[in-house]
């Protein structure tokens, strides 16, 4: 899954790519190790065959120089890996196009769902939300085919199944994570495509938000009610609702509730977002005192939804506004946090009270 939040969810830090930081949330060992072991079985199944009275033998030597039980760890192990950079790669593309169409990238962060491109605002226009949306599936469908290509070439060289299965492995899960993530559940970057094009139509930001994670609710449902499904064998679903079958049914469950919470999590932060629209520092200035030193200065006419970004960007939790701009400019008061997040919640109130008048 590679959905895309505006908020961090935190990490240990690892290192950056294109400058942009990169984290593991905890919850990725533990999809790293669940992909591990389960991709050794899988291996260890596709490379026996039938010896000696009907034994299951291990056709090769997985990997020269180690056992058979060790190669295939090693070999599950590796592939993982290569999962992970599938899943980095997929975000890389999605933060790098967001930066290159004016939207700053707080960093990427992987996790048990898989991956987050952080941003720290929406998108401008429906046509930037739209290239940053398309750009993670391309991306997935280009590996998935180069993968293939791999796969095939290296079985038309006749080389050991040790390399093509993995190969071939990782060109299918990258297809199908492009596919899964071109679902019209917001934030996925299905339903961020189809944000855009209701916001293209409608002319409304805010309108789309609301479409697009109502209908993410739906496909969350969706899911939920798959796994039930799937978990309980009824009409078919989940092989006749056995180990198996209970085991994908409450995989589905737990990605239904993901997309169900990310969804609402998306439509709060993107409302507070656009409940600043049109609204500058001016409206929100205060009796505070001018901080000390050298304060971080806007002018009067900065958006407040640019002003809160500028305190985030620099750790501050106040700037000092001027008039005629922040070079020699006239100080006009002091915009603080909390005075914007309050003048916002008396905005929202006032305007509910208005709407019930």
């Amino acid at each position: 899954m590679a959905a895309r939040l505006v908020g961090g969810m935190g990490g240990v830090p690892v290192g950056r790519a294109f400058g942009i930081p990169i984290r593991f949330h905890w919850s990725w060992l533990l999809l790293f190790g669940l992909v591990s072991w389960s991709l050794t079985g899988y291996f260890g199944l596709a490379l026996r065959g039938s010896g000696a009275l009907g034994r299951r033998v291990t056709l090769a030597p997985v990997i020269p120089g180690l056992g058979p039980a060790e190669g295939l760890l090693v070999l599950g192990v590796v592939t993982a890996a290569l999962f992970g950079v599938s899943l980095l790669a997929h975000e890389l593309a999605h933060s790098l196009v967001a930066r290159r169409n004016g939207i700053r990238v707080r960093g990427i962060t992987l996790f048990f769902f898989g991956g987050v491109a952080e941003i720290a605002s929406l998108p401008r226009t429906p046509g930037a939300e739209f290239r940053v949306a398309a750009v993670g599936p391309l991306t997935s469908l280009v590996l998935a085919a180069l993968f293939w290509v791999v796969s095939t070439q290296l079985g038309q060289l006749g080389l050991s199944r040790t390399l093509t299965l993995p190969a071939g492995w990782l060109a299918q899960t990258n297809l199908m994570l492009a596919l899964f993530n071109l679902l019209p559940g917001f934030p996925l970057d299905g339903g961020r495509i189809f944000r855009s094009i209701i916001w293209r139509i409608s002319g409304s930001a805010r309108t789309s938000t609301r479409i697009a994670s109502r209908v993410g609710r739906l496909v969350g449902f969706g899911f939920v009610g798959w796994g039930l499904l799937g978990m309980t064998g009824l009409f078919g679903f989940g092989g006749g609702g056995g180990a198996g079958g209970f085991g994908s049914g409450l995989w589905q469950i737990f990605v239904g509730l993901f997309l169900q919470n990310a969804a609402r999590s998306q439509a709060q932060e993107s409302e507070l977002e656009h409940a600043f629209d049109g609204l500058t520092v001016g409206h929100a200035l205060g009796p505070e005192p001018a901080p000390p030193g050298r304060p971080l200065m806007v002018p009067v006419d900065t958006d407040l939804t640019e002003a809160l970004r500028l305190m985030e960007e620099h750790d501050v939790g106040q700037v000092l506004v001027m008039a005629d701009g922040p070079a020699g400019g006239r100080e006009v008061g002091v915009l603080t946090r909390e005075r914007a997040l309050g003048y916002l919640r008396l905005r929202r109130e006032l305007d509910r009270q208005h709407g019930h008048a």
